[in-house]
Formats: structure tokens, sequence, C-alpha cells
């Protein structure tokens, strides 16, 4: 049943919402005759829709707000409706070769080709979205602004919901039939690769790409969910919440690596804008242990929380230590000294060994150290470890490090345990490679 508002739009909404049983609906602004707004519930959420309606008047159907000219009221000014991942995925493969058609800020602008209308749609939740259609001649983009779609209940709060704050690492695997809750949007990137994202990350990246562009920064995504690939074991890229981004400086494509040089200060302007869109730096510097990942400054992950975000990112810490399954302990590290390794070379072996660590179930790093050159680099040591990887080392490295064991800690180790001077093995390729051994043992006797 469909019934048009006036003036007294407020009170006649509630009247249709008893009538139909399927929708809330409420008034805000200065007065009813000025803003309407109604949730829609779709998908295990709820949407909350608030438009500008001066001058028009209103019709509500089942999940639709249709709009005329207060004048002419058979004179159709623009409509908007909340659509599931099916309808949205129909009306993109149907409009995308049309000329008109091109992505926003958040979603997709099209010409309909129907009656003279444009249309916009965009990702409000997880597998939700909402589409408004405007009259040309009515002032299309002017009738897509007075439009304020906002997610009153996360998804995250439903059972069948995304679960924005999931943990994966080398420790949290997964949750099964996690793609079952997952509503993606199916992208190509720069380098002609099929990806998913999930619909609302999507979304945020969209105007995290907007207001960079605002400053003269260029961002590309480089890496998400691959469309039918796996994902490596513990890589969170497989939760669709994932984005590996890349600068686009001129005509020059700039992988972010450990030490960004030149573009360093570019990658904080860009970690900068972040929370601001819901994301956090997802592997930061220091935290190599805790994550299990080198520093990655193009690495993003949305939480869907631009308040938390903030906070986390303000507070320099990871996801797991903002979930308590991880120490903020500060790391103690010394490189010592060495004629065989430069500083960085060494530093970069230390990383090694903290993402290692971070395979450490419930353990908390105290110190890293170099063992030095005596007791790492003799020649036979090298032959030594060369046979235990089979592989011909030119150089070898040991280093220590002291930590604890907590209550939950996984064998070998002992639960409630200090450990003092624990070992870890690397070998040096010809090629510059390090590679990670062994741990928790030592070379033979006989070995220099």
């Amino acid at each position: 049943m469909k019934k048009r508002f006036w003036l007294l739009l407020a009170a006649c909404m509630l009247l249709l919402l008893a009538a139909c049983g399927a929708r809330k609906t409420e008034s805000t602004g200065v007065s009813a005759a000025q803003t309407l707004s109604a949730v829609f519930r779709r998908n295990g959420q709820e949407t909350r829709v608030s438009v500008e309606i001066d001058g028009w008047s209103a019709e509500l159907d089942t999940d639709e707000l249709t709009f005329y000219d207060g004048v002419d009221q058979d004179r159709l000014v623009a409509s908007g409706r909340v659509l599931d991942r099916t309808e949205f995925d129909q009306l993109v493969a149907e409009n995308s070769g049309n000329a008109t058609f091109s992505k926003t800020s958040n979603g997709v602008k099209y010409n309909d080709g129907v009656g003279g209308t444009s249309s916009y749609i965009f990702a409000v939740g997880s597998g939700v979205y909402y589409k408004i259609t405007a009259r040309f001649g009515a002032g299309a983009e002017a009738i897509f602004d007075r439009f304020r779609v906002t997610v009153t209940e996360g998804a995250a709060a439903q059972p069948d919901g995304v679960d924005y704050l999931v943990l994966v690492n080398k420790l949290h695997p997964l949750p099964e039939d996690w793609e079952d809750a997952l509503g993606t949007v199916r992208l190509t990137n720069a380098h002609g690769e099929e990806a998913e994202v999930e619909a609302k990350a999507y979304a945020a990246y969209l105007r995290l790409k907007e207001a960079l562009a605002a400053e003269d920064i260029t961002v590309e995504l480089d890496h998400a969910l691959p469309v039918g690939g796996d994902e490596p074991e513990g890589s969170e890229n497989g939760t669709g919440l994932a984005l590996d981004l890349y600068l686009r400086v001129g005509k020059e494509d700039i992988y972010p690596v450990y030490d960004t040089g030149a573009q360093t200060e570019t990658w904080q302007a860009v970690h900068a804008k972040l929370a601001e869109y819901g994301f956090i730096l997802r592997y930061p510097k220091l935290k190599e242990h805790i994550t299990g990942f080198s520093y990655d400054a193009g690495h993003i992950r949305y939480i869907d929380d631009p308040a938390l975000a903030r906070r986390i990112m303000d507070a320099g810490i990871t996801l797991e230590e903002y979930l308590g399954v991880a120490s903020s302990e500060a790391v103690e590290i010394d490189l010592g000294t060495s004629n065989v390794f430069g500083p960085m070379k060494l530093h970069y072996a230390g990383i090694e060994v903290k993402c290692a660590f971070a395979g450490f179930a419930d353990c908390t790093l105290h110190s890293l150290r170099y063992a030095g050159d005596d007791e790492s680099n003799t020649p036979e040591k090298v032959a030594w470890l060369s046979e235990q990887a089979n592989i011909d080392f030119m150089s070898v490295a040991k280093f220590e490090t002291d930590f604890r064991a907590g209550a939950n800690a996984r064998e070998p180790l002992t639960p409630n345990t200090e450990y003092k001077a624990y070992p870890w093995w690397l070998g040096r390729t010809e090629a510059g490679a390090w590679h990670l051994v062994c741990w928790g043992v030592d070379a033979p006797a006989g070995t220099g």
C-alpha cells in the first residue's frame, strides 16, 4: 500500500508503518516537512535513510522511497531503494557497458537510459547497497546530496553478519564459513587482476582514495582477496577486509618496502588519513613479534569504526594488542657490532626472528640480540647450518631472545616459564637472502 505525505509527513509515516508492519520511520531536522527519515531492514542489518524533502511529496513502499514534485504531484523527481548483493551485481552487469557508467568516491554512478534518469549506487553494509535515482533536469547531483544513508545496526551485531574486528594471523586462522557472511564487491585492479573486497571496506577505500587525491596523493590497489584464489595461512587478505596499496607518482608505480626512502612522508600522509575512513595500518614498525609480518606501509585493514581506528592508530598498537591477545611490552633490541654483517643486514635478520616468534602462542618477548661474530660465523657453523638446511650459506648469524611462555604456551615450550638466551640460527646466501633454519637448539660441540 502506498500513501502520500505532505506537511504532516511524520504522522502519516507512523500510520503507514502501523498498516504495513514492515518499517519503522521517524522524522528528523527542524520539522517533518524538511527531513524524512526511514529505517529499512535487509540482510540482517538496519539502514537509515534521511532525505531533505523541501518542496517534495513522498511515498513509501517495502524497500523504496519515491519523491514527487510538490506542485505537480505526478512529476517524479527521485527515488531511493535498498538493494541486496544479487540486485547490485545485476545492475552493475546491465550498465557497465554504458559510456556514462563511472566509479565514484563510494560507489558507481550511471545513466539508466530509461525515462531520462541517472542513478547512484553505493555500499552501506555487508551485502547491502542503496540506489538513488534522479530525473534528468531535476538537478541530479543536488538530489544525490540530499540523501544521507547510514547503517544503524552494524552487520557485526548480527549473528550472520561480518565481524569487523576478526583477528587473522599465524595463530588465528580464518573462521570457518567466513565467506557465507561476507558481502563483497568484485573488481579488477590496475594490473588487470580480479579481486574481491568486503562491500563497506571497498566503499571506505574509495572515499579514502578520493580524499588523498585532493592532497595530490594517488594510491592504487595492489592486492586484496583474489577471485577463486587461496591466501597463505595467517594472511588476513582472506577476510576481504584487508587491502594492499601502492603509490603512483607521475608515471611511476612505487611499492612499499621497509625503508620507503623518499616516499616516507607520503606514506605518513596516507596513514594520517586511514582512521577517518575506518582503516588501521595493520603491520606497523617494531611490532613484527606480534603481527608475524614486517612493517608494510601499504597494508591497511578495515574495522568499520573510525573512532576506534583513531584510538588504535594514535596509540601505535596492533589489532592483537587492542584485543588483548598480545602484550604491549617494549622489546629491547641489541644488534651489537659485527665485522661480518652491516647494521641493516642484522636489522633484517632480526625481523625474520621476530616474525617467527609471533607463531609462539601466549609468549611475551623481552629482548632480542645478535650473539656476536664468534658465536655465529665460524666456518664450522656455516658448514653445519648449510647441511641442516641443504642450502649453501655464505655466512651464519645466531640471535638470542629472552621471553616468557604464558599459561597457554604450546609444546615444546613449558608454560609459565622464563626463557633466557633462546637461540635462533639464520643463514645468508650469496644472493643476500636470509633463511631462518632452526631455533631452540645450539650448534653441536666441535663447530667452533
